[in-house]
């Protein structure tokens, strides 16, 4: 079941908390709800899906919104759901009745997650998703290198 919404509840923002933390890499990790929310709240025009299997005690994270024009997407997909088709799931979601819309992406795999697991680029999904890498455009920062990625109808 997907939930399409443009507000959690307290319940969702702590999983959703969780979730940001447990998946990506450490350098990207919120310390609390309300470092979180300011990014969040940072935001234009925000929809999260929120896919959710009753056999599986996790919830999968996507969200949508508009940076600088242009429609982006992220997406957590917690570790007991990776490797289900969860993820494509999601992204037909995304892409309904759009033309087009982006991701940074991180495409290397030289960083770890908050447990000290190594951090697996997603990129390869993505590629099978048909997204297109942007070439020679990146977002370099203290925390975060990333490709940026662009799917179109």
């Amino acid at each position: 079941m997907i939930i399409h919404t443009q507000v959690l509840n307290q319940q969702q923002q702590f999983e959703l908390l969780k979730c940001w933390n447990e998946v990506y890499p450490l350098n990207l990790k919120f310390d609390d709800l309300g470092k979180m929310k300011i990014y969040f709240d940072g935001l234009q025009k925000l929809e999260y899906f929120l896919l959710i299997d009753s056999s599986i005690p996790a919830t999968a994270f996507s969200f949508r919104f508009i940076r600088d024009e242009e429609l982006w997407l992220a997406m957590l997909i917690p570790p007991a759901m990776q490797g289900k088709g969860y993820g494509s799931i999601l992204i037909e979601e995304l892409t309904e009745n759009i033309n087009s819309i982006s991701a940074w992406v991180v495409d290397h795999e030289r960083d770890v997650k908050a447990d000290g697991s190594p951090y697996i680029s997603p990129l390869l999904f993505y590629l099978k998703e048909r997204f297109e890498i942007q070439e020679g455009v990146r977002l370099e920062t203290d925390t975060i290198s990333a490709a940026k990625l662009v799917w179109k109808k």
